[in-house]
């Protein structure tokens, strides 16, 4: 395949590099695997602001891996005659997690005192945004009138350049309570206890019941330690090294009478990979540390078809066929299930 299925997102140099903090981009344009997901790298100097803003055509997912107290502006659409609703949060420590849905207006500050590193996930392989900065603009002259007939106040000489980060002064206003958008995923217990070592931590719908069509899993592999190869159905897969080494084996489809193609690739820290729905792959921590990942999804409940179990398919019948491709015996294999399965959202 011409492409690679890896790229080397801390490497990149900052799309944005102003004194209130940078952007890495791993989007389809710099990484063209990508289809339906994206990751960004966000680097906030304390009171670095990322302006408000909006997502037109994805929502956003945030992972806080390095400083405190960040805090997000978010803001409900209204309802009808009701107005909208700050459901603000904070990413308290590393490990914390943050949902925006698609279009809602937000902007992300460092409030603490050291320089922030976000994660930014997000569900569309090219996302777009709106700044509020330029969105003013709108209509030249004429449209400032309506904007100072909205706010009541001269907007004569206001800055409309399309910025992306700003410097500011931490602290500002007292936040609003914790909104339920917010959520500790670093601080839960693991759901997933994996075979050979390891653990798997779930942001879905069923443990995070605001995301919709994302999650996000905090995997840790020991050395040696792998998922059993399996696939996800209803889910591509973007899988973020935050420390550690592993190797994903991924083979692509027939594609026609074709076999599939052997396209397994290594993942160091600061790289991200790209696994298509529906693709046969495994993930093994191939290094002498635990290796730290951040695993997204293109849904809030993704499915997986582990091998283990798939080949119990059709039970003595599904055997003798196996023993018939493979030309050996399956009477002693182990058809359970041995990786990560996660639990569905409760019934409505």
């Amino acid at each position: 395949m011409s492409q690679s299925f890896s790229f080397n997102l801390a490497a990149q140099p900052p799309k944005v590099d102003v004194p209130g903090g940078t952007i890495r981009e791993a989007n389809s344009k710099v990484f063209r695997r990508l289809k339906g997901l994206s990751a960004y790298i966000l680097t906030l100097e304390p009171g670095g602001v990322r302006i408000p803003h909006w997502h037109p055509d994805c929502s956003e997912m945030q992972y806080l891996v390095s400083g405190s107290n960040v805090q997000v502006g978010l803001m409900q659409p209204n309802d009808g005659a009701a107005p909208g609703k700050e459901v603000s949060y904070t990413l308290r420590a590393p490990g914390w997690v943050g949902f925006i849905p698609q279009g809602w207006h937000h902007y992300i500050q460092n409030n603490g005192s050291e320089p922030a590193v976000m994660m930014i996930f997000f569900n569309n392989e090219l996302p777009d945004d709106v700044d509020v900065s330029w969105a003013l603009a709108i209509g030249g002259r004429d449209g400032t009138r309506v904007m100072e007939q909205v706010f009541g106040i001269s907007l004569e000489g206001a800055n409309h350049r399309r910025i992306w980060n700003v410097p500011g002064t931490p602290g500002g206003l007292t936040p609003p309570p914790q909104s339920d958008f917010g959520f500790d995923l670093g601080g839960q217990a693991p759901a997933v206890n994996v075979r050979g070592g390891g653990t798997a931590r779930l942001a879905i719908e069923a443990t995070f019941p605001k995301v919709c069509e994302m999650s996000l899993f905090l995997l840790t592999l020991e050395p040696g330690a792998s998922l059993v190869p399996h696939w996800h159905p209803n889910v591509a897969e973007l899988d973020y090294v935050l420390s550690g080494e592993v190797f994903v084996g991924l083979m692509t489809t027939a594609q026609g009478t074709r076999a599939g193609e052997d396209v397994s690739f290594r993942l160091k820290e600061g790289m991200v990979g790209f696994l298509p729905q529906g693709w046969f792959h495994y993930i093994q921590n191939t290094g002498t540390t635990p290796a730290h990942l951040l695993v997204l999804f293109n849904s809030e409940s993704p499915e997986e078809i582990d091998i283990s179990i798939a080949f119990g398919t059709g039970g003595a019948a599904g055997q003798a066929i196996l023993e018939e491709v493979f030309g050996i015996s399956w009477a002693n294999a182990d058809f359970t299930e041995v990786a990560i399965s996660p639990p569905r959202a409760p019934k409505q």
